[in-house]
């Protein structure tokens, strides 16, 4: 029930209360007087109507001032709250306390309006805002799951030093960074001509892929020529990463740009991208990605792809430090080879190789003769660039599976698989002639023959260990050297050899020993002209007696050289005339030291006392002539000369042994006894010498020594 409604009944009820007070009054003066009066029922009847007027008025006062104008502003506070319309601010004519409340409700309402209007258009914001935060949140994520993709490609690539094997186990973090079908990652090689491919990613079966095809390589690890591929030359010539998002959508300025005009067959491919690797400004490789799908390429992807491709690009470049420093530590700077440790290390492994396939191999210890007195002579330069010749040679004078190493020194070492003894005799003895025809021309012209020795060893009958080959090899290249160098052991010998009978010359043997620990050609000299004296005492018919006297004889006729000092015993170059005139002594030092040792064999004496006499008279050490020099000694001078002459020195190359006989024919009768040449000039044309184990007479087996 309303307001008005309820006013009105209130007045109504007012009313009649009242006119009931009043009939009550006029029937207590009608009830006093006894009878009703028409004053009384005239004046209750006025009062009655005034009453009734009086409420009229009231009501319709009531209805004009305040109920009309409170349901006009009931009608407007509830339309203006059901329909949130604009409210304007209603207000009243007069300036009574309703029309102030409806003032201040219409501010009220105005305010609210105001206030929705804003809270609408903050809605409105927060809705757009939840809408982009939406979507950042999905880029927050998508950023996430890069830099998680990212951290795994920086943990596994920083985690290994083998490129290949930390790529290959980044299939689904690379895909899944280019979002692409196929990826192709290559490095540059050392030329910067060519890309060697590092491995490749594809979404489809294992091991297919079809984006190294496109650039001519049947598999991943393929070369791709830089100079083949325009697009390939474009992208390193800084023009920076390439995406093409749709080949079908290129315009001619960027096929030609590209591609050098049309566009060649993608193999279905429409989205490409080629990214350069960079490590300190220097282009180290290329990262290739392609997918099916066009404009696979965002802004964000680019970015990822760009960082992606710049750790590659830091991990191929640690792979190359790694590599130099491990080539440094490997690797001889002075010859290029590798050093001892990555010999003994590639000798282990070799070692193991064979005894699990049950096969065979041989190793070479070389070493150059003389070396230290080269040295001496020429200085160290010289010495360095003998050793690099030396090194140079025997690098390309092997197999490509063979390895050769600098041993330390004047040594190197040679390791040869699936080789047996004989034919590692035969590649040292191919190394050593190849050497010997390349002397090394000194600083006056002079051309100084270089010669090494070999000692072999060969897997498992030498030894079963690293350790055990080396100790054989080593002890053969040592009776090499013993034997005046420039030849090739296989097993040892004894010292003594079979020429020199320990048992009944137990001093011989111990000068023979002295001769060859000081000078280890003097010892090979020594038994060479023991062989050609005995080819002429035999022809002679000498008695076995003064055979075996004359094979002594021959054995320590440079017996003196042990009071020689080294500097000019071994000098590689020609001697002044004061060492030359020391060297003149060795024979009579030898003849005294024979008179001490073994004073029984005086013809022995005489002889080594002569050997360096002339027929002439113009010899030393006592200028004896003709028939004055003991027979013994006559011969000893054509033999050792004759040796000496056919011996590569290091000071001089051999002569060959026509050269030498012409020498041996020209000094008949003036340096040598003219019977004595005839003789020996005979065999050497008969074949009665044995030159098997000459110096330089064959060139070949000659300098091959096997028990």
């Amino acid at each position: 029930m309303s307001l008005r409604r309820k006013t009105y009944l209130l007045v109504g009820a007012t009313q009649l209360v009242v006119a009931l007070a009043i009939f009550a009054v006029s029937q207590a003066v009608v009830v006093r007087d006894g009878q009703w009066t028409g004053e009384v029922l005239i004046f209750m009847t006025s009062l009655i109507g005034v009453v009734i007027i009086l409420g009229c008025a009231v009501c319709w006062i009531l209805d004009k001032y305040l109920f009309r104008r409170l349901a006009c502003l009931t009608s407007n506070v509830q339309v203006g709250g059901s329909e949130m319309m604009d409210l304007a601010p209603f207000t009243g004519n007069q300036s009574d306390e309703l029309s102030l409340l409806a003032e201040k409700i219409g501010s009220s309402f105005a305010e609210l309006e105001r206030t929705r209007t804003q809270q609408e258009k903050q809605s409105q914001s927060l809705t757009q805002a939840l809408e982009e935060l939406k979507v950042r949140h999905a880029d927050l994520e998508t950023a996430h799951k890069n830099l998680q993709q990212l951290a795994e490609v920086s943990a596994s690539l920083g985690g290994s030093l083998e490129i290949r094997d930390a790529l290959g186990q980044m299939k689904e973090v690379a895909l899944g960074i280019f979002e692409a079908d196929e990826v192709w990652l290559l490095r540059l090689t050392d030329d910067n001509e060519q890309l060697e491919g590092l491995c490749a990613y594809s979404n489809h079966r294992e091991g297919f892929t079809r984006l190294p095809r496109l650039f001519g390589c049947a598999d991943p690890f393929g070369e791709v020529p830089l100079d083949k591929h325009q697009l390939l030359r474009t992208v390193f010539q800084g023009t920076g990463p390439v995406f093409i998002e749709s080949v079908t959508e290129l315009n001619e300025e960027e096929k030609n740009r590209l591609f050098g005009g049309a566009v060649p067959i993608l193999a279905g491919f429409h989205s490409l991208g080629v990214v350069p690797l960079y490590a300190e400004d220097l282009p180290v490789g290329l990262a290739m990605s392609a997918s099916a799908r066009p404009r696979r390429f965002t802004d964000d992807r680019r970015s990822t792809i760009v960082l992606f491709a710049s750790q590659v690009a830091q991990a191929l470049e640690n792979t190359r430090l790694y590599e130099e420093i491990k080539a440094l530590g490997e690797i001889d700077s002075l010859t290029g080879l590798r050093n001892r440790r990555r010999a003994l290390e590639q000798l282990d492994i070799e070692v193991a190789r064979a005894r699990r396939y049950e096969g065979t191999f041989s190793i070479l210890i070389a070493d150059i003769d003389n070396f230290k007195l080269f040295n001496d002579t020429y200085g160290h330069p010289a010495g360095d660039e003998v050793i690099k010749r030396v090194a140079h040679m025997l690098h390309h004078r092997n197999r490509s599976s063979d390895f050769v190493g600098r041993f330390g020194g004047d040594e190197f070492i040679l390791i040869l698989p699936a080789t047996y003894r004989s034919g590692a005799a035969t590649v040292a003895d191919h190394m050593r002639l190849t050497l010997g025809s390349q002397p090394f021309i000194a600083p006056d012209g002079m051309l100084i023959p270089l010669r090494m020795s070999f000692g072999a060893a060969s897997y498992p009958e030498d030894g079963h260990d690293a350790a055990a080959l080396i100790a054989v090899a080593d002890a053969n290249l040592y009776e090499s050297k013993r034997w005046g160098g420039d030849t090739v052991t296989l097993r040892r010998e004894p010292i003594g050899g079979d020429h020199i009978d320990s048992g009944g010359f137990s001093t011989l043997d111990a000068l023979v020993s002295a001769v060859d620990n000081k000078d280890h050609y003097t010892r090979r000299h020594s038994a060479h002209v023991a062989e050609m004296s005995n080819a002429i005492v035999k022809s002679l018919g000498f008695s076995k007696e003064r055979q075996e006297l004359l094979r002594v004889a021959a054995l320590l006729h440079d017996v003196g050289k042990i009071g020689l000092p080294d500097r000019i015993l071994r000098k590689p170059g020609a001697l002044t005339p004061e060492e030359a005139d020391a060297v003149r002594q060795h024979s009579l030092l030898g003849s005294m030291m024979i008179a001490q040792h073994l004073p029984e064999l005086e013809e022995v004496r005489e002889a080594v006392a002569a050997h360096h006499e002339r027929w002439d008279g113009n010899g030393y050490p006592a200028q004896l002539s003709g028939r004055n020099i003991p027979m013994l000694g006559r011969i000893l001078a054509v033999a050792d000369s004759y040796s000496a002459m056919i011996t590569d020195r290091p000071y001089r190359a051999g002569l060959s042994q026509e050269e030498a006989m012409e020498e041996l024919r020209k000094g008949s009768g003036t340096q040598f006894d003219p019977e004595v040449a005839r003789v020996f000039l005979d065999c050497l044309k008969n074949g009665h010498v044995n030159t098997s184990d000459q110096i330089a007479a064959n060139r070949g087996t000659a300098n091959l020594r096997v028990v």
